[in-house]
């Protein structure tokens, strides 16, 4: 069985919701059942979600729960059914990623997950209000 250690590196993908009232996020792992979180930014919701991430998996293990492996290597944001990549260039020391399977080149970048998360979701909005 692998440790925590293991599981934390892995790259899971990130779905991420406006609430009902639209005042909000909803941010889940969906390949970690239950493991979701909210919160009114989408920064503290992606924050509280590495927190969730790590308590999820504290008691998988624990517990002798099975823990899956991220769907692909690749880690993805999810977000009104659109899916955007995630990538940290170490060079540039920043994350990357595009808007995946639609026809314009649509990218984003941030010096952090949480900012990523904000410019990805913008980027989103705008697509989809132009189309």
């Amino acid at each position: 069985m692998n440790d925590l250690g293991y599981y934390i590196a892995k790259n899971y993908n990130i779905e991420i919701f406006r609430n009902e009232a639209g005042n909000g996020y909803v941010v889940q792992h969906p390949e970690l059942r239950g493991c979701i979180t909210a919160a009114k930014s989408i920064r503290r919701a992606i924050e509280s979600l590495q927190e969730a991430q790590c308590q999820w998996l504290i008691s998988a293990l624990e517990e002798g729960y099975p823990v899956p492996e991220p769907e692909s290597d690749c880690h993805f944001f999810r977000y009104r059914d659109c899916s955007g990549s995630i990538e940290y260039l170490e060079k540039d020391n920043c994350f990357h990623g595009k808007i995946i399977n639609i026809k314009s080149l649509v990218s984003y970048e941030s010096r952090t997950i949480e900012g990523l998360a904000e410019e990805f979701i913008e980027a989103v909005d705008d697509y989809l209000d132009d189309c």
